[in-house]
């Protein structure tokens, strides 16, 4: 087993690294989508990049970005791949996920850094649950829920008037509720933040009593109250209710039906479809020989077909002349009826295609490979299964909210890493791209998973991680694995 986890940012460790001395890079960088809020996934837009945007007058990229943003993030990236493509040997591929509506900023800073664009490998899975807002109820819950009945500018009148009344200081008022209250007064609609917002209901009810308020404004302030229709168990779970991914436990919640009429004018509507696949842009080192000389000359350049074959009990032969295997197409009839054909049978399996995931029958001509599973996204850190991946959104049996930080108090809370990518997925993905005994190349480490896959199968490994913790449980997770597939080597008795 041979790896290095190194922390640090991976532009400052990769140029630290010699010149054409790796020969695969896989990886699951960020995908510039502020996932889960984190700013890891998100970068701000400096100066330039908004002229660049004014100047195009384009529309905002994704949600919560603008232009600006997408393209500081895509330039952010195109720096670390410039290092990636020097560290490469001449044909080395070069393999990072991406998501769907950003996939386009993944493609075009690998291109830009100097990378070939080869192809796309569609990673299916069933498993990813709908992050769509529902307009319906949105239009219900939206703070200032008497948007329906007056207008925004004359509830903020009426909210001015109120503080007036109270006879009491802005500054006296936010210490008395505890919050910024002085924030609903403002009233530059153009503004996407504070500016369009009124209290929701639990601040209102504080801000009422401050301000020596009764019930008479209560309509323009509280929500309007949904209808329980039913009720239905949310949490961290994959469709078979018996996964847990992320977190720990689901609880039950209601299922509501909107009261007002905008609202049910518009329930059923949403704002995204559910994600059901990430794309893999596939992109290459450029090559100065052929094909052939420069595999011959570094190990790279081409694709490992037969390693990467999709097995199949289907009977699958080829039509040869008894010494030379060929193929004959439907345009090429009077081939098929040669006499000194001879049909030979085809035992490796299916050509490998640029669909691979969770597609089942009858569609057997693809890579399987579902989500990871919960007990590898925590192998290496041994704890009980209800503390396993504890994560903000999660509930246990009790319906008590998980709360990360409050755990790590505690010590280990597992693998919480939020993108784990599954090993087996890695792994073939290594063995389509990489040359035997290989040096594969992680820059955007995350929890290991690359390494796990890549020392299951014998390769070299180095994966860079800035944030100390995730080297820890990369580290964790990569000698468990490698105890758990080759249990032989891992006692030293083997080589």
């Amino acid at each position: 087993m041979k790896y290095r986890i190194i922390q640090g940012d991976n532009r400052d460790v990769l140029a630290l690294i010699p010149d054409n001395s790796i020969d695969s890079i896989i990886t699951d960088p960020p995908y510039g989508i502020a996932f889960l809020g984190k700013d890891w996934d998100h970068k701000k837009a400096t100066e330039t990049t908004t002229k660049i945007a004014q100047l195009h007058n384009l529309p905002s990229g994704m949600k919560h970005t603008t232009l600006a943003d997408d393209l500081e993030f895509q330039y952010w990236l195109r720096e670390r791949w410039i290092e990636c493509l020097r560290v490469l040997k001449p044909g080395g591929h070069l393999l990072a996920f991406s998501a769907a509506r950003t996939y386009h900023h993944m493609a075009m800073s690998l291109q830009t850094a100097g990378f070939e664009i080869r192809d796309q490998i569609m990673w299916i899975y069933s498993s990813g649950f709908p992050k769509s807002q529902d307009v319906g109820k949105s239009i219900d819950r939206q703070s200032g829920k008497a948007a329906h009945k007056a207008d925004l500018a004359e509830v903020k009148a009426l909210l001015k008037q109120l503080y007036k009344l109270s006879g009491k200081s802005n500054t006296q008022i936010d210490r008395e509720c505890g919050f910024n209250a002085g924030a609903y007064l403002k009233t530059d609609f153009k503004d996407k933040g504070w500016a369009n917002n009124l209290p929701k209901d639990d601040k209102w009810l504080k801000l009422k009593s401050v301000l020596g308020c009764g019930d008479e404004y209560d309509d323009y302030f509280l929500t309007t109250p949904q209808i329980k229709i039913g009720e239905k168990e949310a949490g961290c779970f994959d469709q078979d209710f018996d996964n847990y991914t992320i977190g720990a436990r689901s609880k039950t919640v209601d299922i509501t039906a909107s009261q007002t009429e905008a609202g049910r004018q518009w329930a059923g509507w949403g704002t995204a479809l559910k994600p059901a696949h990430e794309p893999i842009c596939m992109a290459r080192k450029p090559i100065k020989l052929s094909i052939a000389k420069n595999a011959q000359k570094w190990g790279t350049g081409a694709l490992n077909i037969d390693a990467t074959r999709i097995p199949t009990d289907e009977p699958m032969v080829y039509c040869g002349n008894g010494i030379n295997r060929m193929t004959y197409s439907q345009s090429e009839p009077s081939k098929w009826n040669d006499s000194n054909k001879e049909m030979v049978v085809n035992d490796k399996g299916r050509f490998p295609s640029n669909v691979i995931g969770e597609i089942q029958e009858p569609y057997q001509k693809f890579f399987y490979c579902p989500k990871v599973s919960r007990a590898e996204r925590h192998m290496g850190h041994e704890m009980p299964p209800a503390m396993f991946g504890q994560m903000e959104g999660c509930y246990d049996e009790n319906g008590q909210r998980y709360a990360v930080e409050l755990d790590r108090r505690e010590g280990n809370v597992g693998n919480n890493h939020p993108t784990v990518k599954p090993i087996e997925l890695m792994k073939y993905l290594i063995k389509l791209v990489t040359p035997p005994n290989g040096r594969v190349l992680d820059p955007f480490n995350g929890s290991g998973s690359t390494g796990m896959a890549a020392v299951e199968l014998g390769y070299e490994y180095i994966g860079i991680e800035q944030d100390e913790k995730y080297c820890e449980i990369s580290r964790r997770r990569i000698a468990a694995h490698f105890k758990k597939s080759d249990p032989l080597r891992a006692s030293g008795l083997f080589d």
